[in-house]
């Protein structure tokens, strides 16, 4: 019986071990990372600083999410959900990927709001005081990732988010995610 009973665990033991040696062969498949952008509307640059979470559905099929605080002191932000859809070059390193999806943009805390009022036809201006508005576009663009290691990807995109005045315009960002 208890020569049994070590036969069983033994039987486990090497079970869990080559399931664990299994899951660490398995690719990465999430990765999460920082970038710095710039945002470009109607002749006016916002800079932004962000992070985001990337999560790899199927080999070539990416969701990614991000959130970016913008620096023009208004309190400007904006979270972003898109779907990429990852292309290998030639280079095994390099990849492009055209992406789409969905942005939700906050202005709140103070400072000036800008946005186009499509009733009237004229770009207004308005101190935000206190309050807050929200508003939400779609994301068309692309980016370009380079595996500078096993675990970690160097990355562009650029983006032209579709909404109304307050939140339309061109976005370039450039940072680093760790595969994990």
């Amino acid at each position: 019986m208890k020569r049994n009973c070590i036969f069983k665990m033994a039987i486990v033991a090497i079970a869990v071990m080559v399931s664990l040696g299994a899951y660490a062969q398995e690719e990465s498949k999430m990765a999460a990372g920082a970038d710095v952008g710039v945002l470009l509307r109607d002749g006016a640059t916002n800079f932004s600083i962000g992070a985001k979470f990337q999560y790899d559905v199927t080999k070539v099929i990416r969701g990614s999410g991000e959130f970016n605080y913008f620096l023009d002191g208004g309190g400007f932000w904006d979270l972003n959900v898109n779907g990429h859809y990852l292309i290998d070059l030639p280079t095994p390193k390099l990849k492009v990927y055209p992406l789409a999806g969905l942005s939700v943009v906050g202005f709140g805390g103070g400072g000036l709001v800008e946005y186009y009022d499509p009733i009237e036809e004229i770009w207004v201006v308005e101190e935000a005081g206190g309050g807050s508005s929200t508003f939400i576009g779609f994301n068309l663009g692309g980016g370009v990732q380079y595996e500078l290691k096993s675990n970690i990807l160097l990355q562009g995109e650029l983006k032209y988010r579709i909404g109304n005045g307050a939140i339309a315009g061109v976005g370039l960002s450039v940072g680093v995610a760790y595969k994990f």
